[in-house]
């Protein structure tokens, strides 16, 4: 939802209300996304967003788009087994040390001028090891 939002599908009082204008669908890149139920399945497919079904697709620098790059890290993209305490786990995703290989490469184009991030659920992350995690990889997506 908060994707089809940004990019001026159904609701829009958020973007209205902070004076936003929908990203256009052709910037779009979701990487993985390998658990969208049915519905959400087909509003990609018949949308310009680019799917990329895996996350080493972002190494290759002729995939991105030319200039800024916005980046959203939806942390339940990493594999359950390095961060268990996501309310929907998706056992399949890349590796923690996947992902920050992602972020150093896409943080090496010196295009990142944006970065949000979705948040793990805290209450099922008792000895804080999926919060370690995703603070521990974050500043590569950061650092130059």
């Amino acid at each position: 939802m908060p994707l089809a939002m940004a990019v001026g599908r159904g609701e829009q009082t958020l973007l209205e209300a902070t004076g936003m204008q929908p990203w256009p669908e052709e910037k779009v890149f979701l990487t993985d996304a390998r658990d969208l139920d049915p519905g959400e399945r087909d509003l990609v497919e018949a949308s310009s967003v680019r799917h990329l079904t895996q996350i080493t697709d972002l190494l290759n620098e002729e995939t991105l788009p030319p200039g800024p790059l916005y980046i959203h890290f939806d942390t339940d993209v990493i594999d359950p087994a390095d961060a268990p305490a996501m309310n929907y786990p998706a056992p399949g995703g890349p590796s923690t040390a996947l992902v920050r290989e992602v972020f150093q490469r896409l943080a090496a184009t010196d295009r990142v001028v944006a970065v949000s991030v979705s948040l793990w659920e805290p209450s099922l992350d008792r000895d804080g090891s999926t919060r370690q995690t995703i603070l521990d990889i974050l500043p590569a997506l950061l650092d130059q």
